[in-house]
């Protein structure tokens, strides 16, 4: 039986399997092949309702059989609205019990809050209206997860780990989660995270006008120190073409901009242009030189600039070396050892076992990539 869902699915017995092909079917009574889609692909086309009509109906189908069909796309759609009501009548529950815990916290007698020494009426009222929002998320995280587990019919009790145990544990090592905590520490209880608008709008302009300056104070070296301008092609795995220009002068380097050239014609003409005008936004005087990938068009380009300009044009060394590389593999001798290693590598690596026992000897891999 195939089983592109679940296979006590009753609907599984309308259909025969596809050999080698667990999510396609065959129609029991048209011999219509599906490949894709599974048993709710088979009801589409048994019932003729298709909410999306991608699924081509089988108007033949006996009308007994087209009943039960239709009779278990609905007992599933009702099944869903059971469910999201559910939940809904949950959540209304737990707002109720937010709503009057919330209020109990604002009956609460002052001693049971730790206020910090020196703190006037007036202050100790901003404190304790400040650190009430905290109690009532520490009661949403303590409460909410449960809607789920009721809502399935399940026991109210949590059976997720907390969100401290869901982190990976490898963040801890981040500047910014140890930036995190001092900052945290440093302003004390009381103080109320941000809001996704403050994030999505002030902060991340405070963030751009910070990097602007950085960047500002980088570009006044350059008319000091001069600068390279590097020029990138790449394609994407959707054949999106993207070029980028990156400027370095004196251990710095900034990402000027970027362009899409899909449309583009990518000869030595067009890739001349672009590079024109990015020397002139950078200005000629600052530019001492110009590095480019091996692509023909960057080679004709980059002499071309050299001609026109008072500058030097530079091939990339990385890009160099992997040509070399590809060149010395298309030779018949180191063809031949670079497929029987590749065979050896590849072995090694779809054996668990023989894959232990070679790190154990080599005390680490061999197969070790590297940035270029």
């Amino acid at each position: 039986m195939a089983s592109g869902g679940s296979k006590r699915d009753p609907a599984w017995e309308h259909d025969f399997p596809i050999e080698g092909n667990k999510s396609g079917t065959i129609c029991k009574y048209c011999n219509r092949v599906m490949k894709t889609g599974g048993v709710t692909r088979l009801k589409y086309h048994l019932s003729g309702i298709d909410p999306s009509h991608n699924v081509q109906p089988y108007g033949q189908v006996p009308p007994e059989v087209k009943k039960f069909i239709i009779d278990l796309l609905k007992g599933k759609q009702q099944r869903k609205i059971k469910k999201a009501n559910r939940i809904e009548e949950i959540c209304a529950d737990l707002r109720g019990q937010l709503h009057a815990e919330t209020y109990d916290v604002d009956d609460e007698d002052d001693d049971d809050i730790a206020y910090p020494s020196g703190m006037d009426p007036y202050e100790k009222n901003d404190y304790r209206e400040a650190i009430r929002p905290s109690k009532q998320s520490e009661w949403e995280r303590s409460h909410l997860h449960k809607i789920r587990y009721q809502a399935e019919g399940g026991e109210s009790r949590s059976r997720a780990k907390p969100a401290v145990q869901r982190t990976q544990t490898n963040k801890a090592s981040s500047h910014h989660f140890k930036n995190l905590v001092a900052g945290c520490q440093q302003a004390g209880p009381g103080i109320e995270p941000p809001t996704p608008y403050k994030i999505s709008i002030k902060y991340l302009d405070m963030e751009y006008e910070e990097i602007k300056d950085h960047v500002n104070k980088i570009k006044a070296k350059w008319e000091t120190y001069g600068c390279t301008i590097m020029c990138d092609g790449w394609t994407g795995p959707t054949r999106m073409s993207i070029v980028n220009f990156m400027v370095y002068s004196k251990g710095s380097t900034v990402f000027l901009k970027s362009i899409d050239a899909s449309n583009q014609i990518k000869d030595h003409k067009y890739i001349y242009e672009q590079l024109k005008k990015i020397i002139l936004e950078v200005e000629k005087k600052n530019v001492v030189q110009i590095v480019t990938d091996n692509g023909s068009a960057f080679v004709k380009s980059g002499k071309k600039l050299m001609g026109d300009y008072n500058l030097y044009w530079t091939l990339c060394a990385a890009h160099c070396i992997d040509l070399m590389f590809e060149d010395i593999g298309k030779n018949e001798n180191a063809a031949i050892v670079i497929k029987q290693a590749r065979t050896i590598t590849t072995y090694i690596y779809n054996h668990n076992w023989l894959l232990a026992k070679m790190r154990e000897t080599c005390k680490g891999d061999i197969i070790r990539p590297r940035l270029t």
